[in-house]
């Protein structure tokens, strides 16, 4: 891994696991823009996807073809169940809406810490500060979750990425350019020195 980068992250991978409802759209959108802009960066990170309730199916076709206007191959995708394992094996969780969160330390409790929002960790990361020189992921994450409660999860309807599923194409769209932004910014501030290699 380039960058950002301790001794324990060398033989370590940093794990992000996107999660939405049905794993067929923003949480698998998420993921690869992630990916792009972690590739971009030179980075190395496991980035994956997963659903609270997913029937194993593939994307609509006209999703997998909207997304490829972004630069986002959904072709080859099928929707996976989100498993216990995959949480305990997780550097962090993102989810797209704060319910999501309480579902999945529903499903497992010892994920709590490291279970967001995308939007929430993006904001607190800012009242935090991102990732110190030489700081390992785990540390910065539980930096970031200190001082949080479930408490704080009672209608934070603003942390939440919207489901275009079933909606106009505009709504595919505001998903789309908000999950670009949101990503970026989680780069911006888990892999800092990534970012700024990035826009030279």
């Amino acid at each position: 891994m380039s960058g950002l980068t301790s001794e324990r992250e060398q033989t370590t991978s940093v794990r992000v696991l996107l999660v939405c409802r049905a794993n067929l759209c923003r949480s698998p959108i998420a993921a690869r823009m992630l990916e792009q802009r972690l590739a971009e960066g030179g980075a190395t990170a496991v980035v994956d996807s997963a659903g609270l309730d997913v029937a194993d199916t593939e994307a609509e076709t006209g999703l997998v073809e909207n997304t490829r206007e972004w630069g986002i191959d959904l072709s080859s995708h099928r929707s996976r169940q989100l498993r216990a394992d995959d949480l305990r094996s997780a550097s962090i969780v993102l989810a797209m809406e704060h319910h999501q969160v309480n579902d999945v330390i529903a499903l497992d409790a010892g994920a709590w810490p490291k279970t967001f929002t995308l939007k929430e960790v993006v904001r607190r990361a800012q009242d935090v500060g991102p990732r110190r020189e030489k700081e390992h992921f785990d540390e910065w994450v539980a930096r970031v979750h200190r001082g949080r409660t479930p408490l704080g999860l009672v209608g934070a309807w603003h942390d939440d990425v919207s489901d275009p599923a079933g909606r106009p194409s505009s709504e595919l769209e505001r998903t789309l350019a908000e999950l670009d932004v949101l990503t970026s910014r989680f780069v911006d501030v888990a892999w800092p020195r990534v970012r700024k290699r990035w826009r030279r």
